[in-house]
């Protein structure tokens, strides 16, 4: 069989269920900025919502209780019933986040099953490249006429929760320019573009079209000042450089010697380029490190024995640190904000934290054979220990990509991304 029926066999496999399913993934990052229904719901996530309740009509039910998302969720909610007991507790608080992770934990039950790469690769591919290029072209606009191009279609529909990172936006307008295409923020676009670095630049017998588009959503990453993105851009070029030399045949010692050395000179190169900017002021200075996982340390480190073995409880950490008077050298306005492995010790203590590793070390060896999905594995473990993500819209997307990459082979060819061939493809 040759390779363009193979592909047409591949997409005869995904059912409009999938095809539906795959595009609201890919949108859920930009239209989680929109109001679905009210304070309570995205657009993002109302979109998935029928599709949730198809899914659920479907299948057995036992497969949401055997999934590992779902195990860890009722864990964390065994440990929740418990930190009930403690006088600083609020239910409400808790009973927020709680619901978002069971949603998004089903999501992820149903994405790996579901969420079909093959198909939303060109799609996705198109997209970022489009949000690339108008970033470029809000940072030229911006430099020709000092003025601000639009962040989002209408300030009315945007997310109530959102707005919060809208108003943060007039921050990166006038006290430091940072563009960030269509997105609220400058690290909601890096993220969203991570799995793309991850994957395209790696395919092999490119057009010169497509690596014009590489290029252009590398710039558009370093012009959003966004560390996260810098940083994973600095990753995915170090695996580049790795790869590269490792076709070329030296012996792995060189190798690494090499690839060391290459990238420290890109990454002096860069920072000397943007100092001037306070780009990287902004990450070395260490202000954020303390804020997002020092201070999270420093308050389990306060916490009495059996909050730290059971926790005090998700979305709890302002209301244990009021009741108890508790302080560190880097609080700010969130008191509840701190990185998800930091938050997950102290919202679950130790006893979920084990849970939790023990969850990414089953991720990692049901993946490892996929070298671009452990690529983008570690991307997850660098947001993990710098953002509040877990469990959240961001975590479902860079997780389904990783289960999305798995079990696919990047082809010898122009061609996108192709299933393996195996009897399991069409279900």
């Amino acid at each position: 069989m040759n390779e363009k029926t193979n592909e047409l066999i591949d997409k005869k496999c995904i059912s409009s269920y999938d095809k539906i399913f795959s595009i609201c993934i890919i949108l859920l990052p930009f239209l989680y900025q929109y109001k679905g229904i009210g304070n309570v719901i995205s657009l993002g996530e109302l979109l998935l919502i029928p599709l949730i309740l198809i899914s659920i009509l479907k299948n057995n039910k036992k497969s949401f209780i055997m999934n590992s998302e779902i195990v860890l969720y009722f864990i964390f909610v065994l440990l929740t019933i418990i930190s009930m007991f403690y006088p600083h507790f609020v239910i409400k608080d808790s009973l927020t986040i709680l619901t978002r992770m069971f949603f998004y934990a089903i999501i992820i039950n149903i994405g790996k099953k579901h969420f079909k790469l093959t198909y939303v690769s060109k799609f996705y591919r198109m997209f970022v490249f489009l949000l690339a290029l108008y970033l470029i072209i809000q940072q030229i606009f911006h430099v020709l006429t000092g003025g601000f191009l639009p962040i989002y279609f209408s300030y009315k529909f945007l997310f109530p929760p959102e707005k919060r990172a809208e108003v943060l936006s007039l921050y990166y307008k006038f006290l430091l320019y940072r563009p960030s295409s269509m997105f609220l923020e400058p690290g909601y676009y890096a993220l969203f573009c991570i799995p793309y670095i991850c994957i395209f630049p790696f395919l092999k017998k490119q057009t010169f079209g497509e690596k014009f588009s590489n290029l252009i959503v590398y710039i558009s990453i370093f012009l959003s000042g966004s560390s996260a993105g810098i940083i994973a851009l600095c990753v995915v070029f170090y695996s580049s450089i790795n790869a590269y030399l490792k076709n070329v045949g030296l012996k792995k010692f060189i190798n690494y010697f090499f690839t060391f050395i290459i990238s420290f000179i890109f990454l002096f190169i860069f920072c000397f380029f943007f100092r001037e900017n306070n780009y990287i002021d902004r990450t070395i200075s260490g202000a954020s490190f303390n804020y997002r996982i020092v201070r999270g340390v420093e308050i389990y480190e306060k916490m009495n024995i059996s909050s730290k073995i059971i926790g005090i409880g998700p979305n709890n950490l302002e209301n244990y640190m009021k009741y108890n008077n508790l302080m560190t050298n880097y609080d700010e306005e969130r008191l509840d904000y701190c990185s998800s492995f930091t938050q997950i010790l102290n919202y679950f203590g130790l006893i979920g934290f084990i849970f939790f590793v023990i969850y990414l070390i089953n991720i990692y060896n049901d993946i490892k054979i996929n070298k671009i999905a452990k690529l983008l594995f570690v991307l997850l473990l660098f947001t993990l220990s710098y953002e509040a993500v877990f469990f959240t819209y961001r975590y479902a997307y860079l997780i389904l990509f990783i289960y999305g990459i798995k079990g696919e082979k990047i082809m010898n060819s122009r061609k996108e991304l192709n299933y393996e061939k195996n009897k399991d493809n069409c279900r």
